[in-house]
């Protein structure tokens, strides 16, 4: 049972989106999965209220509060499990990612997400030794264009890099799709032309986001994707280039 733990120390970098696209490829394809909504404002049970018929049969979500997490991770049946915390620090934060099997770590590619993403990773560093294990962790760019790489980005990317942080090679995109369904329900394959923008394009980036960070669970990452590595190479070659 992988249990994945999205944490930010900051909210608004897209934990809660990439949570529930997450959940709706693993459901789509099929696997059992369950979310547990630690987040305060319980954003994703809020969704699954207003839009019961359309939520996934094979999806279930419970909101929790603070002190509970620790249980409904211990205690859930379902073969995927993501946990979406609150976007600060305390103690239930801690605990929930002592028990994760995956630590995923949002940021939009600018220096103040890059700080906190470095201090979700200190408290990673306490739990692994409180618990006596190694917890594995990565970063991903969240909320990002899907055309536009920016020169601060890609040295806040290379430090991290240098610093041995592993990072996704998957990006979440900053995409209509991803947010639209917690105004009308569903999840992305529902989607039309009419819903959003390029439904099949979001559909596109969550499942190769998803089958990344599958291969990181199972220990095959990173993945030998040599062209998508030289696109993003000669995408920053051309930013270069044009002096952004």
């Amino acid at each position: 049972m992988p249990v994945i733990v999205l944490a930010s120390s900051k909210g608004g970098v897209g934990k809660t989106t990439a949570t529930l696209t997450m959940a709706s490829v693993l459901t789509h394809h099929g696997a059992a999965t369950r979310i547990i909504d630690a987040d305060p404002n319980s954003p994703i049970n809020r969704w699954a209220e207003r839009f019961p018929e359309l939520v996934p049969k094979n999806l279930s979500i419970v909101p929790v509060h603070r002190t509970d997490v620790a249980d409904h991770i211990d205690n859930a049946p379902d073969p995927y499990v993501l946990v979406d915390l609150e976007g600060s620090k305390n103690e239930e934060v801690s605990v929930a990612i002592g028990r994760a099997d995956l630590v995923l770590i949002p940021m939009q590619g600018n220096q103040l997400d890059a700080d906190e993403a470095v201090s979700v990773i200190k408290v990673i560093r306490k739990q692994e030794s409180i618990f006596k294990r190694k917890i594995p962790f990565c970063v991903f760019l969240s909320m990002t264009s899907p055309v536009i790489r920016d020169r601060a980005m890609k040295r806040i990317l290379d430090q991290l890099r240098e610093n041995d942080i592993p990072i996704l090679r998957v990006n979440m995109f900053q995409r209509a799709a991803f947010k639209v369904t917690f105004n009308i329900g569903g999840t992305i394959y529902q989607l039309t032309a009419a819903d959003a923008s390029s439904p099949s394009a979001a559909i596109k980036n969550a499942e190769e986001f998803m089958k990344e960070v599958t291969a990181f669970i199972k220990g095959d990452w990173p993945l030998k994707d040599v062209e998508a590595e030289e696109e993003v190479k000669e995408e920053f070659a051309e930013m270069e280039a044009a002096g952004k």
